[in-house]
């Protein structure tokens, strides 16, 4: 049977009413939800869980990401992603290996993957090399290490690898090697040409 159209108008319009009533019903209490959640102590950030096998000290990742007891953040009203490019800007941390993410109600997730050292840079001081090369700061990233000290000629591109490689034929050979010092070996006279190293058998 065909219905009339003015009412055929009034259950279009009365659909139309009771959609509109419950999306801004839905959505006004998920705003307010949220509110509730980003403004109740119950959801305030306490703990740093990390991933790596040698982390990062805790307090400095809770300065590093503005985390304070005495003014404490909200998990909601977290940055995951500024966090993680202000853990992935630090020198000692591989860029591409960095994630955070919030664990409801009260941890903050991090992982990523800290540069190994191998040897330190003598020609600065707290300075630290990787087997890429790459120099990044010890302190107060690293306890004091065992390494050897490399001190390079720096207009010299293949200065670490020539040192590496003669710390690895020497670690080879059952011998520790505290100092290796290339720093001379292009010198423009060649009187003062040499390479120094000093050991321990």
């Amino acid at each position: 049977p065909r219905v009339p159209l003015l009412r055929a108008l009034f259950f279009i319009l009365l659909s139309a009413a009771v959609v509109t009533g419950s999306a801004i019903g839905v959505w006004r209490y998920y705003r307010h939800n949220k509110w509730e959640r980003q403004h109740s102590p119950a959801y305030s950030l306490t703990t740093i869980v990390q991933a790596p096998r040698e982390a990062l000290n805790p307090g400095y990742l809770e300065e590093l990401f503005d985390l304070s007891v005495d003014q404490p953040t909200n998990c909601y009203a977290f940055d995951t992603e500024a966090a993680r490019r202000k853990l992935a800007a630090l020198p000692v941390v591989h860029e591409g290996s960095v994630s955070v993410k919030v664990l409801p109600p009260h941890t903050v997730y991090v992982k990523y993957l800290l540069r190994t050292p191998v040897a330190y840079l003598g020609n600065f001081s707290n300075t630290l090399l990787d087997a890429e090369g790459f120099s990044f700061p010890a302190e107060p990233f690293f306890t004091p290490k065992r390494l050897p000290e490399f001190y390079l000629d720096l207009k010299d591109e293949d200065g670490f690898a020539k040192a590496a490689n003669i710390a690895e034929r020497l670690g080879a050979q059952g011998v520790r090697v505290k100092r290796i010092d290339l720093s001379q070996m292009h010198a423009a006279c060649c009187g003062t040409r040499e390479i120094v190293f000093a050991v321990d058998y």
